[in-house]
């Protein structure tokens, strides 16, 4: 698992096709799924998948279909946001 610091961490990054990206429970996993979709990133908020009164924050990342020469922009991309929202 990689830390971000501010209490955001990725896993997953060596299974295939997901990433998911672990929030503290102040962010709102579904803001940022919209405002990464107005910067046409395609996120899945973790939240949304709980039925439990507690669900965890966080951000299902798919790159499968990502071509291998845009990846590193939408990373840095995806960070900024992510932070950005974390902070809030």
């Amino acid at each position: 698992m990689a830390q971000m610091g501010g209490g955001i961490s990725i896993s997953g990054e060596d299974s295939g096709l997901h990433l998911v990206v672990e929030l503290p429970d102040h962010v709102d996993d579904v803001a940022l799924e919209k405002l990464a979709a107005e910067s046409g990133i395609e996120v899945k908020a973790l939240s949304t998948y709980y039925q439990a009164k507690a669900p965890r924050r966080g951000l299902l990342v798919g790159y499968a279909y990502v071509a291998p020469g845009k990846i590193a922009y939408y990373a840095k991309l995806l960070t900024r946001i992510i932070r950005a929202g974390a902070r809030k």
